[in-house]
């Protein structure tokens, strides 16, 4: 049987006020005391009964994580280790919940949903929504943020048409002229992009050539193509009579396809042609000759996480977006040469 925070108190020799806000790391109680506080509590194999808080101040320190099946949201692991720390250092625990999709494009209500069981919701689903899924989340008592959606308010998402932009003058800068766009995945059943990005990174590629006095290509289909037949037309319509002297794609895996294009026909990347592209990661180091612009995923968490608490803090009151700059950008080695 595990110890009662009493027990704890007369061991360390405290009130039992003090044990609690040792072990939740609040109050003015100095480092020797909590140290105290904390390694009897351990050795004492006291556990905090986490039923019982919630029963009484009407708080259960968990925030749920509402994540769909593949296809409709993307997390690296680069957002959730931030994710857990952010938290953390909330007194805060994560919940995964699925939001489940079943064939008929209805969407299945998760227990989070259904009953209060966490203080609020990070939505990560950045693709269109089943409208019941939406209503019972803007509706619920639980305050959200959504992550990576361009909804007018609670929501935190990188600022893609400034990195399509910066990237893109930053390549002009360089010396280079003809500059390509490719997005292959980019229209979903005739209602435009699958993702607010992919216009904005286009839209910031445009703005920069135009700017630049040169003149905006743009590689994209007319209409909705699956992934295998998206790299297929890549494949089929990319103009290599243009001569370009430097590729933007939508995303690394279209970056791949066009540097396998380009070594069949003995074009050498980045030295002939520069490929650059948007990821949360460098490609170099991984030994791919790709420019890479880092998307800020950690600040995006830290953000998030604040956004939420001041929700939950403060009542149901909406928050603005929170637009996040990209992060620095990775060049391709070896850089320029021959250029």
């Amino acid at each position: 049987m595990s110890s009662t925070l009493q027990q704890v108190a007369n061991e360390v020799g405290v009130s039992r006020m003090t044990v609690s806000s040792a072990l939740r790391g609040v109050g003015r109680i100095s480092i020797e005391t909590r140290k105290r506080v904390q390694e009897a509590a351990t050795a004492m194999g006291y556990r905090p009964n986490a039923a019982a808080r919630a029963t009484r101040n009407g708080c259960f320190g968990a925030i749920a994580l509402l994540s769909p099946a593949a296809g409709r949201g993307y997390l690296p692991f680069r957002f959730l280790d931030a994710l857990h720390d952010s938290l953390a250092d909330h007194h805060l625990h994560l919940t995964l919940a699925h939001l489940a999709i079943d064939p008929s494009g209805t969407g299945v209500i998760p227990k989070v949903l259904r009953e209060l069981v966490v203080d609020g919701l990070l939505v990560n689903y950045s693709r269109r929504m089943p409208p019941e899924l939406e209503n019972s989340i803007t509706r619920g008592s639980a305050p959200s943020i959504w992550i990576n959606n361009d909804l007018p308010v609670d929501v935190v998402r990188p600022d893609d048409r400034e990195a399509g932009e910066r990237l893109t003058r930053e390549l002009i800068a360089k010396g280079y002229r003809r500059i390509v766009y490719v997005d292959a995945e980019y229209f979903t059943a005739g209602n435009g992009p699958s993702h607010y990005s992919s216009q904005h990174r286009m839209d910031g590629y445009r703005s920069a050539m135009v700017n630049a006095g040169l003149r905006p290509q743009v590689l994209c289909p007319e209409h909705l193509l699956t992934r295998p037949d998206a790299m297929s037309y890549l494949r089929q319509s990319f103009d290599w009579q243009q001569k370009p002297e430097a590729v933007l794609t939508y995303t690394p895996r279209q970056a791949f396809a066009v540097l396998q294009m380009a070594e069949r026909r003995g074009i050498r990347v980045p030295e002939d042609l520069h490929l650059a592209t948007f990821h949360e990661a460098g490609l170099s180091d991984e030994g791919m000759p790709i420019t890479t612009i880092y998307l800020p995923w950690s600040v995006m968490a830290d953000q998030a996480v604040d956004m939420l608490t001041t929700r939950i803090r403060e009542g149901a009151r909406s928050l603005p977006p929170r637009v996040i700059r990209y992060a620095d950008v990775d060049w391709a080695k070896p850089m320029m040469q021959g250029h």
